[in-house]
C-alpha cells in the first residue's frame, strides 16, 4: 500500500484536472460533428507548495518529494477541497448489488434514518481501495433506501455488494508526473515548489 503525503505537505495553490479522452472531428464541408469517447477518463494536478519559513519543516518535505523518485514511487493524498458530503448521510453507503471494472455508475444503499432521506449530492467526493471518485449525477433516494449515482472516473477495479464508500476521508492514489523536481529560493518569501500529479494507475 502506498503511503499517505506526510502532515507537511500543504499546498498553497491546487488545480485538479478531470481529464477526458473524448475525441472530436469536424466536416470541413457542413461542421457536422463525431466525437469519439475513448474511456481514458483521468485526473491530473498541479500544485504549489505553501512556503515554509521553518527550515527543517521544508526540508521533511523536499526529503519525501525527492525520494519519490519522479513517477517511480506512488503515494496517497487526501482530497484538497474535501468539506462535504454535501448530501445527508447517516453513515457511509454501501453498494447495492455490486458494480464492474470500468463502470461510471452505481446503486447506492442508505441506512434509512426517522426523518431526512439520505442521498449523495452531485459534487460529492468518495474514496473507495485508494481511488478517487466525484458524483456527477444523483437520482432520488427510494423507499428502500437505494439510490443510482453516476461517477467520474470509471471505477478502477470490481466492487462487491455490501462494499461501503469512504464518504468522511476521501483521498486517491498519484504519482509525480515527470522528473526532475525544481525547488526554487526567492530570499523575500522563501522557497517555492510546484509539482505536477497524475492519478496513479497501472
Amino acid at each position: 500500500m502506498a503511503d499517505f503525503a506526510p502532515a507537511d505537505f500543504k499546498f498553497m495553490s491546487f488545480e485538479i484536472t478531470a481529464a477526458h479522452t473524448v475525441g472530436m472531428a469536424r466536416s470541413p464541408y457542413s461542421n457536422a460533428q463525431a466525437v469519439y469517447d475513448f474511456g481514458g477518463d483521468i485526473w491530473t494536478a498541479r500544485a504549489t507548495l505553501a512556503p515554509f519559513h521553518d527550515k527543517l519543516r521544508q526540508a521533511r518535505v523536499e526529503g519525501w518529494l525527492t525520494g519519490l523518485r519522479g513517477p517511480l514511487t506512488p503515494f496517497r493524498l487526501y482530497n484538497f477541497d474535501h468539506d462535504g458530503p454535501y448530501g445527508f448521510l447517516n453513515g457511509a453507503p454501501t453498494v447495492s448489488g455490486g458494480a464492474l471494472r470500468n463502470d461510471i455508475s452505481l446503486t447506492l444503499q442508505h441506512v434509512l434514518p426517522g426523518g431526512q432521506v439520505p442521498a449523495m449530492e452531485v459534487g460529492d467526493w468518495f474514496t473507495f481501495l485508494q481511488r478517487l471518485y466525484r458524483v456527477v449525477s444523483a437520482g432520488p433516494t427510494d423507499g428502500a433506501g437505494l439510490q443510482a449515482i453516476g461517477i467520474f472516473p470509471p471505477l478502477r477495479t470490481n466492487i462487491g455488494d455490501g462494499d461501503a464508500l469512504n464518504t468522511a476521508t476521501p483521498n486517491g492514489l498519484w504519482r509525480l508526473m515527470g522528473d526532475p523536481l525544481t525547488i526554487a529560493h526567492d530570499w523575500s518569501s522563501g522557497r517555492s515548489v510546484s509539482v505536477e500529479m497524475i492519478e496513479y494507475l497501472e
